[in-house]
């Protein structure tokens, strides 16, 4: 029994270590770059791919970080912390694929980054005098800066550089991203409602958490509406994502734990490049 104690301890540690790490969140990124593969029918180089998934676990890793410890510089260089080593390696991967990836490509990806970095970074921690305290910390923008960001880099790029290059089919098809991830970020929005200042005016502070649950059946439906009405591809499979996604929303409240958000709704990207 006590075996079986020092077991679950261990395996508890290393899932901790999965999820806080920003790996799990990394590999929900790829999944849906994946998935862009799949459904399109489309090829990507591994360039792309790896940038995507080591620039997530660095952003997250800085943004939790900071968020958590102004010291971030020390708890980054602080070598007995494993995260350091990922992030370096991390990083070192990003530089080397950016550098190998298109003209196109890397030209695509430098508004995301942009976004990425005035999000991350608190401006207020580095120029106290600063008027500009981040995105990131700017009031109605948070979930959207997400949902672009990811919707761009996860989407919009590899259809432009491999696939269709129809305007009106990128926005159509980037439109369903989008309101897919604002539907996955809406929890996340109720989790964080007790800890998010209330200046930066979030879904959940603006119109509760029961209008916040009512405006995720509202984007459902929109999903629906898209999927098979105008895009009509994996209809099946997509609408089962989407229903997934609205049924953890329903059920997310405060007071839920790291994993119901931070593994499980985090896991439905992967679960929908296994189901494809």
């Amino acid at each position: 029994m006590f075996n079986y104690f020092c077991e679950v301890g261990k395996m508890k540690k290393i899932l901790d270590f999965y999820v806080d790490s920003s790996l799990h969140v990394a590999l929900s990124s790829l999944s849906l770059v994946l998935v862009t593969r799949d459904v399109f029918n489309i090829s990507l180089d591994i360039f792309y791919s790896l940038f995507v998934f080591c620039s997530t676990v660095v952003s997250y890793n800085f943004i939790k970080n900071f968020k958590l410890d102004k010291k971030y510089y020390g708890l980054i260089l602080s070598f007995s912390n494993p995260e350091t080593y990922l992030n370096i390696l991390s990083l070192i991967i990003i530089i080397y694929c950016y550098l190998n990836l298109l003209l196109i490509q890397q030209i695509l990806i430098i508004p995301f980054v942009l976004i990425t970095i005035l999000y991350a970074l608190p401006f207020s921690l580095i120029n106290k005098t600063s008027a500009f305290r981040g995105l990131r910390l700017v009031p109605y923008l948070k979930v959207y800066l997400v949902a672009i960001v990811w919707c761009g880099v996860t989407l919009i790029i590899p259809l432009i550089k491999y696939g269709d290059t129809d305007l009106l089919n990128v926005l159509c098809f980037g439109l369903e991203r989008f309101i897919f991830i604002v539907l996955l970020m809406l929890p996340f929005e109720i989790r964080d409602l007790k800890d998010d200042e209330l200046r930066l005016f979030t879904i959940p502070q603006i119109i509760g958490v029961v209008n916040t649950k009512r405006l995720g059946v509202a984007l459902f439906l929109v999903l629906c509406v898209l999927n098979l009405l105008f895009l009509k591809l994996e209809n099946n499979v997509s609408l089962t994502i989407y229903l997934l996604t609205l049924l953890l929303l329903l059920k997310a409240n405060e007071k839920r734990s790291k994993y119901y958000t931070s593994f499980w709704l985090e896991a439905i990207p992967i679960l929908w490049l296994i189901m494809i």
